[in-house]
């Protein structure tokens, strides 16, 4: 190598050292941005928390029914003031988003029978949106619940796909971002699962800021280091997770362990309780209740 080829091999060199450097600089830079914007969502979302009793479980009752994630339970919710929601989110056959707690078999959601055409027991979206729940409330799809929390900025929602697997969460998070990309919405809506695994599929589609994860830890063994309260915390630490969910039963039985969670930063929901005096006692030591009948107390509005 002559001494010309010797220079121009030396300021490539150091070209692609810049390069580097400014791309280095520049990744860290977005990650400030991002960690500091997350800080901020978390901070509003916290203080939300803290001035609300009830999270509404699939959007809420309506005329005593449960579990109908209906555009008359959401508005009957709202009217009563509520801030937050639990969902449940299904993708139709023709893998369109729709929020429904079950398909036709399940009889207390629909109350009817169906003769029309399904795929693996599975409806299509106009099958759904055709289709009254318990014969008598409107289903909505995933759009409509966009608008809802365009039109209601302070409002959350809690997502539930149940435990489904990598391929089916990939493309139902990558519908949402179809439905809106707007960050005003996308970061009030609360996500994650079962376990562990869910937490990073979900952040590879998207990079949300509010997450949530069930205890006790056996729910949560795709990853064989969550096991304890402390490798759950550390967990939860590590990845960015707001909040943990938890059944009324887990809860009795593992009180200290969610003291432990909540004086740690945690925040702990639940789920479901609709005895006005039992759930009083819970919020004695969670930050909020899933419930179907009770709504805010008015002094939390």
């Amino acid at each position: 190598m002559n001494k010309k080829d010797d220079k121009i091999l030396r300021v490539c060199l150091c070209f692609f050292a810049v390069v580097l450097f400014v791309a280095f600089v520049k990744v860290k830079i977005d990650e400030k941005i991002s960690d500091e914007r997350r800080e901020e969502v978390i901070s509003k979302y916290v203080q939300a928390v803290s001035e609300s009793d009830y999270i509404m479980h699939a959007l809420g009752s309506i005329d005593g029914y449960a579990c109908t994630n209906s555009k008359e339970a959401l508005e009957e919710s709202k009217k009563h003031g509520a801030r937050f929601y639990e969902v449940d989110v299904q993708l139709t056959a023709d893998d369109r988003l729709v929020l429904s707690n079950g398909w036709p078999e399940d009889d207390r959601i629909w109350d009817t029978e169906l003769d029309t055409n399904l795929e693996n027991g599975v409806m299509f979206y106009n099958q759904f949106m055709a289709t009254r729940v318990q014969g008598r409330f409107t289903p909505i799809d995933f759009n409509y619940l966009v608008e809802f929390m365009k039109e209601n900025p302070n409002i959350y929602v809690m997502l539930d796909f149940g435990n489904k697997n990598t391929s089916y969460l990939r493309k139902a998070y990558r519908g949402i971002l179809a439905v809106s990309d707007e960050p005003s919405v996308l970061d009030r809506m609360i996500v994650g699962g079962y376990n562990s695994g869910t937490i990073g599929t979900v952040r590879s589609v998207y990079d949300f800021k509010l997450f949530n994860m069930s205890w006790p830890a056996e729910w949560n063994r795709t990853d064989e280091r969550i096991d304890t309260k402390e490798e759950f915390l550390d967990f939860c630490k590590k990845n960015k997770i707001a909040s943990l969910s938890t059944s009324v039963e887990v809860y009795d039985s593992e009180k200290e362990t969610m003291q432990y969670f909540r004086d740690n930063g945690l925040i702990v929901y639940v789920f479901t309780e609709d005895d006005k005096n039992r759930a009083e006692e819970l919020l004695d030591g969670a930050d909020m209740v899933g419930t179907n009948f009770l709504y805010p107390q008015v002094d939390k509005l």
